[in-house]
């Protein structure tokens, strides 16, 4: 059974002006700075297709299915972190701001990896949705 790690690279973000009275962009960069690095092995494509949802926020519509209610209860799909301007920590759905913009189809996708499962491929079609260095790549069972 194929297995698909999912990575979170925001190195190439850059930091927004941010105040206390412009403090969403503070709450924004500190997202960002605690999702670096952020790593998930997903089982199926299925899964793979929950994760690129969850990455778009448009993931809480399966509810009913069991199967999704018990892997989005998972802790990996949960990033705690520290918001320095409002002085409180958070708890968020591992998501990436900007990452949907615009029209994204995920089947072709997902269909394009079944056809052609090879370590970059889905890689550079992450990195061509959101240019921060993100990146979802799919590896050997044996791995």
């Amino acid at each position: 059974m194929a297995r698909y790690q999912a990575v979170i690279n925001t190195d190439g973000y850059k930091l927004m002006p941010c105040s206390k009275k412009n403090w969403e962009a503070g709450t924004v960069n500190d997202f960002m700075l605690a999702i670096n690095g952020w790593k998930s092995t997903e089982r199926s494509l299925q899964e793979v297709r929950w994760r690129i949802e969850m990455l778009f926020k448009h993931a809480h519509y399966h509810c009913g299915n069991s199967h999704w209610e018990k892997w989005f209860a998972q802790r990996k799909n949960k990033i705690k972190y520290h918001d320095r301007l409002c002085e409180l920590d958070r708890l968020d759905d591992i998501s990436v701001p900007g990452f949907a913009q615009g029209y994204v189809d995920i089947s072709a996708l997902l269909e394009k990896l079944k056809e052609r499962i090879s370590p970059g491929w889905l890689k550079a079609a992450a990195r061509a949705i959101y240019n921060s260095g993100g990146r979802i790549e799919a590896y050997p069972a044996s791995a």
